[in-house]
């Protein structure tokens, strides 16, 4: 039975049985679906996940709304701001960097570009993201992550999404 071919009056036990129902989801979920591809100099974008891409989904703990924010780095290594997600099913950063006049180049792409590390010391292992790149991590304490900016003004976004 087609969408536009329910009839207004109430369902017959028949209509009922050829009726498709979606399920109306029991939790929140969270799904991913990204794909990324390689392209050498003289071929053709190959998949780097085979298939249709990478892709899951799975029920969330919490029905909170997921934290969003757009923010500024400075130079100096600063606390990421949550805001009230305590623990986190996964946490997106985006470098929304971009010359207003044209595509950063590589000098410049390497000044603004973002680093991400866990609280634990200057000997603690950094991620980077450079700009226009985003990521994305499920980190056990979401306040440990600290980051900066190599010069001070890179904008960026943070996403959290709640247990």
């Amino acid at each position: 039975m087609q969408g536009d071919d329910i009839p207004l009056a109430p369902l017959t036990e028949e209509e009922l049985e050829k009726a498709k129902f979606i399920p109306a989801p029991t939790a929140a979920r969270l799904t991913v679906v990204e794909s990324v591809y390689h392209q050498l100099s003289d071929q053709p974008p190959a998949m780097l996940y085979r298939g249709d891409g990478h892709q899951f989904s799975r029920d969330l703990k919490s029905d909170e709304d997921a934290y969003e924010r757009r923010c500024v780095a400075t130079a100096e290594w600063t606390p990421l701001e949550c805001g009230w997600v305590k623990r986190c099913s996964h946490l997106l950063l985006r470098n929304d960097y971009s010359s207003p006049v044209r595509q950063p180049d590589e000098s410049d792409a390497d000044e603004h570009t973002l680093e991400i590390m866990f609280v634990g010391g200057d000997s603690s292992p950094k991620m980077l993201l450079a700009p226009g790149e985003s990521m994305r991590i499920h980190p056990a304490d979401p306040k440990s992550l600290m980051i900066r900016g190599r010069v001070s003004g890179v904008r960026y976004t943070l996403c959290v999404v709640p247990e």
